[in-house]
């Protein structure tokens, strides 16, 4: 992929980096960070800890 290519498939990713800020990276730095966010995609979600006392009824 070429820089342009990379920056825009890392801001449909993230969409609060910005184009003037990943300008400033190279290549293989873009790459990277693009492989980390597709990464973190993929990753199962942790289940969330439950409230054991979420169905009692308080007095």
């Amino acid at each position: 992929m070429e820089k342009r290519q990379l920056i825009d498939a890392i801001c449909k990713l993230n969409p609060s980096a910005t184009l003037k800020f990943l300008s400033g990276f190279d290549v293989p730095a873009l790459r990277q960070y693009l492989e980390h966010l597709n990464a973190a995609r993929q990753r199962q979600p942790r289940p969330v800890p439950t409230d054991r006392n979420r169905d009692r009824m308080v007095a």
